[in-house]
């Protein structure tokens, strides 16, 4: 079998995967948007930051948070410049005046918080900043930048996992099992090769992140009918059914696997790929002999 069916199979299963991840996405977006994940999350990642949940209320109460909110729904994102105000606001409130009354006044504000995490973290960065206002809420918007890269993680994690469980409801619903495909890729060559074609045209989309429900439905919809059209051996009809529970498995399950990776994984695969077909492999010529080299005997 030659390089460029290998290259077709990848185009092809890159393709799939794309638009299999789209489908996830835009379902995942609406999971997200109904569930409010991205504010509960960072409400989390807040209330872990001060070690306790009824301290992490008191700064969400602070007005400078309130604004944040929409209606009745907390923000999925607070700038850290915010946040550094809103803290020290809250938990410090610097005098108005010389450096030294400042400086007077976050060391009696410090020293008067009862034992705990907040306490400790203000008093180390505190005396990092050596008595220097700016410097001190600089290094509390860092402390919340640090801890913001946490609830990222958490909520990398959380969204790898509901893609993975929408992967399997689509891997199984649709019926598209990653092994029959490959398979079929790989023994129909006019498939493959017009499958591959419809691949190297695929532009990634341009609202990615789209925010509004019907966005999000249109996207899910144009992936499934892109998913349709493609005419590969997918959906519960005789032909593409599995002869085998254990094959069927481990195909959805593979299928459920690559769609957790998400839709810009897979975008961007394909478009490597897509470079490698359309360049051509290059073959390696042979180096002429070097004069110090002595000919095989």
């Amino acid at each position: 079998m030659p390089l460029s069916a290998v290259i077709e199979v990848a185009l092809g299963l890159s393709f799939l995967f794309a638009s299999l991840s789209l489908i996830a996405s835009g379902a995942h977006e609406m999971i997200a948007a109904v569930l409010a994940l991205r504010a509960k999350t960072l409400q989390k990642g807040v209330a872990n930051l001060v070690a306790d949940p009824e301290k992490a209320e008191a700064i969400y109460a602070h007005p400078l948070i309130l604004s944040l909110y929409r209606g009745k729904r907390p923000p999925s994102y607070i700038p850290r410049e915010k946040f550094a105000l809103a803290f020290v606001d809250k938990y410090v409130k610097p005098a108005v005046g010389s450096a030294a009354d400042q400086a007077a006044a976050v060391d009696k504000a410090i020293a008067g918080l009862p034992e705990g995490r907040i306490r400790e973290s203000l008093d180390v960065l505190w005396r990092d900043a050596r008595g220097d206002a700016a410097r001190f809420r600089a290094g509390v918007e860092t402390w919340f930048d640090d801890a913001m890269e946490r609830v990222a993680g958490w909520y990398r994690r959380l969204t790898q996992a509901i893609l993975f469980g929408l992967g399997i409801v689509l891997a199984v619903g649709m019926n598209v099992n990653a092994v029959t495909v490959t398979q079929q890729l790989w023994s129909d060559a006019p498939l493959r090769a017009a499958v591959a074609a419809t691949a190297t045209k695929v532009e990634p989309p341009a609202d990615a992140g789209a925010e509004s429900v019907k966005e999000q439905l249109d996207e899910v919809e144009a992936g499934i009918k892109t998913v349709g059209g493609i005419g590969l051996p997918i959906g519960w009809t005789d032909s593409a059914r599995p002869s085998t529970w254990y094959g069927a498995l481990a195909g959805w399950l593979f299928t459920a696997v690559a769609i957790s990776m998400g839709a810009p994984f897979w975008f961007d695969l394909l478009g490597r790929v897509a470079r490698v077909r359309t360049g051509g492999v290059r073959t390696q010529t042979a180096l002429p002999a070097s004069a110090d080299t002595e000919p095989a005997k």
